[in-house]
């Protein structure tokens, strides 16, 4: 069994963003924002309040692609197992970093010893808030500067709340299958061993 974490010895945070991605996420933001407040709300006697409002929706959401950067796409463990890859990561109910049933802590805590890895796949019930997705076809798999994109079809074991949003107590497992889309950062050790045994399998 092969697993892929990313290790604390990381590049400090400005070095794990893809800065031209998130210029580029920013300008056309600006532009799609700019054009619905001023064009289509405010008109011409609005123009320094559509052109305030429009950078602070592209500002929040272009630091929203740094947070992902430099966080969330570091927490996802990859592994391959009997010739299968799998990845485990804590459910998450949005895109908000830590927002999900088990915390970031706690999820780094368990996978760091690797008997509870491979308990995980024989008691996942045990373990919960984290899901644990059979990757079963890649469709796609790119690489950019910093990060690699691998999309393919899945077998996702979730966990889900039972009861309203406010007044879940109770957690089931469901089995869903998906096509899914992960961003494996360069500074994951081995990645490119990892890239290269993704790019190179099909079907699973």
């Amino acid at each position: 069994m092969k697993i892929y974490t990313c290790n604390g010895k990381r590049r400090e945070w400005f070095k794990r963003v893809d800065w031209l991605r998130v210029l580029i996420v920013f300008i056309i933001t600006f532009i799609l924002f700019f054009s619905f407040f001023h064009f289509l709300i405010g008109g011409s006697g609005m123009l320094d309040r559509a052109i305030s409002t429009s950078l602070l929706m592209s500002y929040l959401i272009a630091i929203g692609y740094m947070v992902s950067d430099s966080i969330e796409n570091r927490v996802n463990v990859y592994i391959e197992k009997d010739n299968k890859f799998y990845v485990l990561c804590p459910h998450s109910f949005g895109i908000e970093y830590d927002s999900g049933i088990i915390s970031i802590k706690d999820f780094k805590k368990i996978i760091k010893d690797k008997n509870n890895i491979e308990d995980i796949f024989n008691n996942l019930e045990k373990y919960q808030g984290i899901d644990l997705i059979e990757i079963k076809e890649i469709k796609k798999v790119k690489m950019f500067s910093k990060f690699f994109k691998v999309r393919a079809k899945v077998i996702s074991n979730e966990w889900h709340g039972k009861g309203g949003i406010f007044t879940t107590d109770t957690y089931l497992l469901k089995k869903k299958e998906r096509t899914k889309t992960f961003c494996i950062p360069k500074d994951y050790p081995n990645h490119l061993e990892l890239y290269n045994d993704l790019k190179g399998t099909k079907n699973l």
